[in-house]
Formats: structure tokens, C-alpha cells, sequence
């Protein structure tokens, strides 16, 4: 919830108190990508059971992309919204992919535990 709420105060930052670092190629991709990186990895640790945290987390890039509208300097961009949602997908699977290697060091010691081996 920190996180979200960190996502929205920098999404409505004044674009002229941001206009300096917007200069630097390449920064808001990899800002954008970053942030939602890590939003999809703790929502994916905070909240296993989700049948699908992509949807929220695209729910809340949509989300904060439209308020940029309302704040000045600032706009509604597709762009941001892809590289959130990819940065997302990354995050979850950072989860994913360390809970399958949990699992299979389980499975190998359950393994080793049936067929009478000790390791």
C-alpha cells in the first residue's frame, strides 16, 4: 500500500518540478518499468492468493496515467502504461519464479524423505 501510494505522489508531481530529469534519455522507461517492476512483486508477495494481480496492476497504471491529466505538465501516455504493465509482468515473475525453485527444493527433499534417503 506504501508503494501504490508513493506511485501516486510521484504521478502527480508538476511536470516543471520533474522537467530536468525528463531530460535524460531513457529515464522514464526505465523509471516507469522500475517502479512497476517492484509494485508487481509486492503485490504478488502481499497478496498470493490473487487470481490475476496483472489486472490490478494495469487497473493502477490506467489509473495514475489518467490523473496526470489533471496535473500540469503532465499527460496521459500509452507508452507508460505498456512499460508499467511489462515491468508488472517482470515483477510477478520474479515471484514466480523464486516460489518454483521453493517448490522444488520441497519436492526433492520429499523425494529423498519417501525413498529413504537422507540429504
Amino acid at each position: 500500500m506504501l508503494w501504490a501510494l508513493a506511485i501516486l505522489v510521484v504521478a502527480t508531481i508538476p511536470g516543471s518540478a520533474i522537467e530536468p530529469v525528463s531530460k535524460i534519455p531513457l529515464l522514464s522507461i526505465v523509471a516507469h518499468f522500475c517502479e512497476f517492476l517492484i509494485f508487481g512483486w509486492l503485490l504478488s508477495k502481499a497478496f498470493p492468493a490473487l487470481k490475476n494481480p496483472l489486472l490490478i496492476s494495469l487497473f493502477f497504471s490506467i489509473f495514475t496515467e489518467y490523473l496526470q491529466l489533471y496535473v500540469p505538465g503532465r499527460f496521459f501516455s500509452y507508452a507508460d502504461i505498456a512499460t508499467n504493465a511489462v515491468g508488472a509482468i517482470f515483477g510477478m515473475g520474479v515471484v514466480s519464479e523464486s516460489q518454483n525453485h521453493i517448490f522444488l527444493h520441497i519436492k526433492i527433499k520429499l523425494d529423498a524423505w519417501l525413498n529413504g534417503r537422507n540429504t
